[in-house]
Parts: structure tokens; sequence; C-alpha cells
């Protein structure tokens, strides 16, 4: 109503999801071609991150999880290679996105009315459920898994970015259908693409067999989830 949104930004559903989760879907996939993080990728997953407060998690396990730069085989990956971040660098950058998110999340929103909101309100409602929902909400992360194509155990390491997520829709009080509708399922897409798209060679590595039971196992799963 009119009174709730004059009164709290918060009490209004909106979703600035769609706007951030590309900006960390092009700072992951661009660390992901460069065999680690860069300036420019962590631009973009500041982007995301200033989209929606609950991002930084993502950037922040992105940053923590990523495998270290490959060994370069040329000039240019020399190059490319010297450009990323060091470990140490990745990991101060994870701790300030961690903090944004803490300072955001149980400062900002306090202050600005957002308490019905709060992680006590999440996690009440999520210890509240029932053993069904919980089995959803588990298949829910199997879908998701499942569609990203079948693939995040090949870049496991990418994967990683994915946990927040994952994280978030187990101990949400709302139950799976709501959020595959819209927000949190996105949050795992980022990892999810990215350990796809970094495990995809050593898929085409394979024999043809495991090619064939790998991405048939991913439709099935899909197809069969969605279908039910």
């Amino acid at each position: 109503s009119e009174m709730c949104i004059r009164d709290s930004p918060f009490l209004f559903d909106v979703r600035p999801d769609l706007l951030g989760v590309p900006f960390l879907v092009a700072g992951v996939l661009r660390a992901v071609e460069r065999g680690g993080f860069d300036r420019r990728a962590l631009l973009w997953l500041l982007g995301g991150a200033l989209a929606r407060e609950e991002l930084a998690l993502v950037a922040a396990s992105a940053l923590l999880f990523a495998p270290r730069a490959a060994a370069p085989s040329g000039a240019e990956t020399a190059t490319q290679a010297s450009a990323t971040l060091s470990w140490r660098a990745r990991a101060l950058a994870a701790a300030a996105f961690a903090f944004y998110f803490a300072f955001y999340y149980f400062v900002v929103r306090r202050l600005l009315g957002g308490t019905d909101a709060s992680a006590a309100a999440h996690l009440a409602g999520a210890s509240g459920g029932t053993l069904a929902l919980g089995a959803a909400k588990l298949e829910l992360v199997v879908l998701i898994a499942a569609t990203a194509g079948g693939l995040p155990w090949l870049g496991l390491r990418w994967a990683g970015a994915a946990l927040p997520g994952i994280a978030l829709l187990l101990v949400s009080r709302w139950n799976p259908g709501e959020q595959l509708s819209f927000h949190y399922g996105l949050f795992a897409a980022p990892g999810l693409l990215a350990a796809a798209i970094a495990g995809l060679p050593r898929l085409q590595r394979a024999r043809p067999r495991v090619r064939k039971i790998v991405l048939l196992g991913a439709v099935v799963v899909s197809l069969g989830g969605f279908l039910r």
C-alpha cells in the first residue's frame, strides 16, 4: 500500500536481483577466462553487491573458492596471470564484501525499518518448517544444480560461489515455490554457470560414453523435476 511504501522501503516487494546477478556473472566468467580475478572482475562483483546486499556474499564466496591461475603457456596468458589478484588481495576483498553485507543487513536495514526481514525471522521460519518442506528445499537445490548443465562437479572450485545462494534457499522462511519463482535461486546461478564453463573442456576430453551419461543425466533430472 501507499502507507507501507512511505513508512519503510523494505515493505515493498522489489527484487533488484535481476540487475545484480548479471554483474556477478560477468565478473565470475571474466575470472574463469583469465584464470583468476583481476581488478575489472572485482568491479563487476562490486556492481552486483551494490544492487542487492546479499549478493555480496556470493562475491565473497567466489573470491575465496576461485582456483589459482593456471600456469601461463604464452605471452598473452602470462600477462593475464600477472594481472590477477593474489590470494591475500582476494581474501581482503572477500572480507570487505562480507563486512558490507553484515553492516547493511544488521545496521542499515534496522535504521530504515527493515527489521521484519531480520536473520532471526528467516532462521525461525526455517526451523519451524516440516520435514516435507525440508525435502522440497533439498529437491530444489538438486534441480538448480541439474539445470546448470550437470557440470558443476567438473569445475568444483568455481561452484563454491553457489554456496551462499544454496544456503539462503535452505534457511529462508519462504516456501520453495516462491523461491524458485524469484529470488534466492538466482544467487546460485553465477557459481554454477562458472563451474559448468570451467569444467566443459574436461567433459570434452572424456570418453564419449561418459559425456552421454553426464548430459543425459542432467536432462532427465531437470525434466523430471519440473514435470513433477
